[in-house]
Parts: structure tokens; C-alpha cells; sequence
């Protein structure tokens, strides 16, 4: 399940990702607000807020790959500013292996951070 974050600062987008996420999730939710801002010509500074549990099913993954080919490499140039916000270990060991893969600046922060990621994000 993904839930747009409405508490987010200015120029800024923010994301809670949790439990099952599938392919409505990226058609509904994430998807559309990162096409608006690209439309918009605005720089992407994005926050992703992920809960313990998760779990994606294929046709999340699949949305995945094509988010990733339409907006994070077509429009890498975009990106500014990732913050990721879990306390997931997995992810943070990810993370620091693929970080390279990841357009723009990224930063990961724990939960109780959460107000520090989004002051990072509108700096």
C-alpha cells in the first residue's frame, strides 16, 4: 500500500510505502505526482517513507522497472534529492550497494528521523 504524504514541505513530494505494494499502487498513487512535477519542469525531491513488512508483488515490481526506464532514467537529469526513511536493515544494506544506481542525491534516514529527512529534502 502506498500513501501520498500530504505533511510534506514546499517542493516536495512524499511517499509511505507499507504491507503489500502491486501495480495499482504505482498507477494511482506514485506514478501520477512524479509525471505532474517532470510536466512541470520541477526538479524531483522525493521522500519514501517505508514500513516494516513490505512486500511486493510482481506486478509492483514490473511498475517498478518501468517507473524506473520512464522516469528515473529518462528524466535522471531531474532527480535532486531521494530521501529514504526505514528501519529496515535490508534496506539500508541495499541501499548502500546500489546507491550508485540512484539518480541525484540520496540519503537514508531512520523513522525517528522523519522531520530531519524532510528538512534535508527542502534545504
Amino acid at each position: 500500500m502506498v500513501q501520498q504524504l500530504q505533511d510534506m514541505p514546499a517542493g516536495t513530494l512524499g511517499f509511505r510505502v507499507s504491507e503489500r505494494l502491486d501495480r495499482a499502487d504505482y498507477a494511482q498513487v506514485l506514478t501520477p505526482p512524479l509525471h505532474r512535477a517532470i510536466e512541470a519542469g520541477d526538479r524531483l525531491r522525493v521522500l519514501y517513507a517505508i514500513g516494516p513488512g513490505l512486500h511486493m508483488e510482481p506486478g509492483a515490481l514490473w511498475e517498478d522497472i518501468k517507473l524506473e526506464l520512464n522516469v528515473g532514467i529518462r528524466h535522471r537529469d531531474l532527480w535532486e534529492r531521494i530521501a529514504v526513511v526505514t528501519d529496515m536493515d535490508w534496506l539500508w544494506h541495499a541501499f548502500a550497494l546500489f546507491s550508485w544506481m540512484v539518480p541525484g542525491d540520496m540519503r537514508l534516514f531512520h523513522e525517528r528521523d522523519l522531520a530531519a529527512a524532510k528538512a534535508w529534502l527542502s534545504a
